[in-house]
């Protein structure tokens, strides 16, 4: 078996990497969509080099909505479902049975397609094309969870970065008001 991840930078895409690479033969996926916390492009090339796994990068062009417009929603329309399109078409290239990214608990209530009902409708679509099956391991899993399992993988905090709007100082620093940033906060001081 072989996998592919979807990997942001951040902590919970960090776990699912680190988790995959014990089992199977693992390769990451980094998307350059025009995010304003492009950083987290920095965070994932870093820590795949640091583990001795292959990393791809693609730049992506996603209309700008919500996170991109900048209007204060970090919803970005239809990313996972571009993200995971793309990720299932590369996955089937390099011969990859799966593709995993990394939505939490937390997630649900306000991005539809972190639930599990968006991947059972695109693992219908992966049934159709006979394409890898999608799979979000920690779908039920809630931030302090991650941080948890973060921690037994030996994934320190300052290597990944889940911040959307960073201050702009050098080096550049969380702006600890954004969303990514409050749920972080969150699970790691419980």
């Amino acid at each position: 078996m072989t996998r592919l991840v979807l990997f942001s930078g951040g902590l919970d895409s960090a776990v699912l990497v680190c988790t995959s690479a014990k089992d199977v033969k693992t390769n990451a996926l980094v998307f350059d969509y025009g995010q304003p916390h492009l950083l987290e492009v920095i965070y994932a090339k870093r820590f795949c080099v640091k583990r001795n796994i292959k990393l791809l990068s693609m730049d992506l062009f996603i209309p700008a909505s919500g996170l991109l417009a900048n209007d204060g929603s970090p919803v970005v329309q239809g990313r996972n479902l571009i993200m995971l399109a793309i990720g299932a078409a590369e996955a089937s290239r390099m011969g990859c049975d799966e593709v995993w990214f990394g939505a939490t608990a937390e997630d649900a209530d306000l991005f539809p397609d972190c639930r599990q009902s968006f991947v059972d409708r695109l693992n219908a679509v992966m049934d159709v094309t006979n394409g890898p099956r999608i799979a979000a391991p920690l779908m039920k899993k809630t931030k302090r969870e991650v941080v948890d399992m973060a921690r037994e993988l030996g994934i320190q905090d300052d290597e990944t970065w889940s911040c959307y709007f960073p201050k702009n100082t050098t080096p550049q620093e969380p702006c600890g008001e954004c969303l990514a940033c409050e749920v972080r906060i969150k699970g790691l001081n419980p």
